[in-house]
């Protein structure tokens, strides 16, 4: 039969030991298809693009003209972005994605300091705006939840 543990014993013992590695079947590890890893890679590329081809439109709708190319508005954009991402000691990047564009942005020479510190606080607010709006629509058209009458 069994032994009957004691107090300490329970605090104590290893309760690894007390499973039989038998007794558990085997994960087989996850596999990635590369056609998946390939989708996803493209779709950021995309993404990326489509998000610097944006800043570069909020620079003219701000300034009327740009000067750069697309793929300098890109290139800035997406390694600032990235900046904040990686700055983990503040919420959304805020602050470090704003050094390095505003750094980037007098390195590429496309906008002066005066315009590019426009352009940065008006992009912080477009993409706040962006990350807020679906969350807002949700729960702006979400169906109602069942009311359960209450216990008696």
């Amino acid at each position: 039969f069994f032994k009957q543990k004691t107090a300490y014993e329970i605090l104590t013992c290893d309760w690894s030991s007390d499973v039989c590695s038998s007794d558990l079947r085997p994960i087989a590890d996850p596999r990635v298809p590369p056609s998946a890893i390939f989708v996803a890679l493209a779709g950021c590329t995309v993404s990326w693009v489509l998000y610097g081809v944006a800043f570069q439109l909020l620079a003219a709708a701000l300034f009327g003209a740009t000067s750069g190319t697309t793929a300098s508005y890109v290139a800035v954009f997406t390694l600032s972005y990235l900046a904040g991402y990686v700055f983990l000691f503040s919420p959304g990047g805020l602050g470090a994605r704003e050094e390095v564009l505003q750094r980037l942005l007098a390195a590429t020479a496309l906008h002066p300091v005066p315009d590019a510190m426009l352009l940065i606080v008006v992009s912080r607010l477009w993409l706040t705006v962006l990350e807020a709006a679906p969350g807002l629509l949700l729960l702006m058209f979400r169906r109602p939840s069942a009311v359960l009458p209450p216990n008696s």
